[in-house]
Formats: structure tokens, C-alpha cells, sequence
């Protein structure tokens, strides 16, 4: 008899323990993306990114996660570090936002390297935007500023823009995209007026006739005299 009362408290013991353990079981969240959320708050935790004032974002080491920005009147600052992909995903999403400004960071090898949808006022600024499927994407969004920006060696295009108008887009560089923009339902402004300037375009073959700090300078070709003939 003491035998069995022995076996019984040491499996009810056993049958709590488990119980116990199944309870404090938490799940597990899937990694892969990395939010700003509405409040302020990073999501999941984490080290790469920091902020101070839930108003600038400061990476502190490189990235291998989609960053989704989900709070307006942001600033997310690479600090010259790079966000790196595995050739699909967006690299960093802009839903629905406004005042939001992406700067001085590498972002690379994601379906998209940055897709701004529905958003307005926002800047996309200093950045290397490498080898992405598209550089940066923008759908119906206006209002926008894409400047200063190496947009180089991606897949399908260097920008993609549909239904969005009224963006401004100057000191880029393109070089070596497939196609360095499509446009769809789009009429946006390609200089930053005169002398700042536009863009430069690897694929472009015309001549540049204006050159210098105020872009005021002609080329020398304009100044050679006609050749004599006697």
C-alpha cells in the first residue's frame, strides 16, 4: 500500500510539473520584420535601432530585417549602415505616413528597396540603393522628396512610380538599372531648378552644355572658333 501511495503523489507530482510548464509556454513571435509602431515604440526590441526621443531612429549596426514604419514625423537615420536583404521584401515600408524621412543608409538585395504606398511629405535622402529587384517604389503617394541619392545596379528599376504625381526628384544618381524609371498615371518634377539641377543619368547621351557650382559655365566646345578656310 505504501508503495502505491508512493507511485500516486510522484505521478500527480509529475502531472503538475507538466502542467505547469505548458502554461508558462509562451509563443514564440516569427522574426523578419522590425516595426516603428504608432506610439513609438521599436518592435521587437532591439539593439540596431535606437532613439532617444521616439523622433529620430538611429541604426547602430547593420540590418537583416524589413523595418516597417508605422508613426509619422520620423526621422530613420542608417547612420551609414546597411539594410540587407535575401532578394525579395521590401527593405523599408512607408504605409499611409506623412513627414517621414529615410536617410544615410545602404539598402540592398530586397524586392524592393524602399516602397513608400499612400504616403505624403515624406523624404527619401542620401541613401545607396543597391541591386534591389526595384530601387524605390512609390504608389499613390505625392509630395514627396527623393534627392542625393546612388541608385545603382537594380534588377527591374531604379524608381517605380504609379499614381503618384508632384514628387520631387533631383542629385540622384542612376547608373547601370535596367531601367532607371517607369511611370504609370505619374507627372512628377526632375530638377531642383536652375542652377541646382537635376539628375544624373548613366544612360543619358546628350550633351550637357552647363556645368560649374551654378551650373552657368558652357562648355568649352561652345567657345572653339569655326575653323578658317581659305
Amino acid at each position: 500500500m505504501k508503495r502505491k501511495a508512493a507511485s500516486g503523489i510522484m505521478l500527480t507530482s509529475l502531472l503538475i510539473s507538466v502542467l505547469t510548464l505548458a502554461v508558462n509556454v509562451q509563443p514564440v513571435k516569427a522574426s523578419g520584420i522590425i516595426y516603428i509602431r504608432a506610439d513609438g515604440s521599436v518592435d521587437p526590441l532591439t539593439p540596431l535601432i535606437t532613439t532617444v526621443d521616439n523622433v529620430t531612429y538611429t541604426f547602430t549596426d547593420n540590418i537583416n530585417e524589413s523595418i516597417v514604419l508605422e508613426r509619422d514625423n520620423i526621422v530613420v537615420d542608417g547612420n551609414s549602415h546597411t539594410i540587407q536583404g535575401t532578394g525579395n521584401g521590401t527593405g523599408i515600408y512607408v504605409p499611409q505616413r506623412s513627414n517621414v524621412t529615410v536617410k544615410n543608409m545602404e539598402i540592398r538585395a530586397f524586392g524592393c528597396g524602399i516602397y513608400l504606398f499612400g504616403s505624403s511629405n515624406s523624404s527619401i535622402v542620401g541613401n545607396n540603393i543597391i541591386e534591389n529587384f526595384d530601387g524605390i517604389r512609390l504608389n499613390s503617394s505625392s509630395h514627396n522628396n527623393i534627392s542625393g541619392n546612388n541608385i545603382v545596379a537594380n534588377n527591374q528599376y531604379g524608381i517605380r512610380f504609379e499614381v503618384s504625381s508632384n514628387n520631387t526628384v533631383y542629385h540622384n544618381n542612376f547608373k547601370d538599372n535596367n531601367q532607371e524609371v517607369y511611370s504609370s498615371a505619374s507627372t512628377n518634377i526632375w530638377d531642383d531648378g536652375y542652377p541646382s539641377g537635376g539628375n544624373y543619368w548613366s544612360d543619358y547621351n546628350g550633351t550637357d552644355f552647363y556645368s560649374g557650382l551654378y551650373q552657368n559655365e558652357t562648355t568649352r566646345s561652345l567657345f572653339m572658333p569655326n575653323a578658317e578656310t581659305s
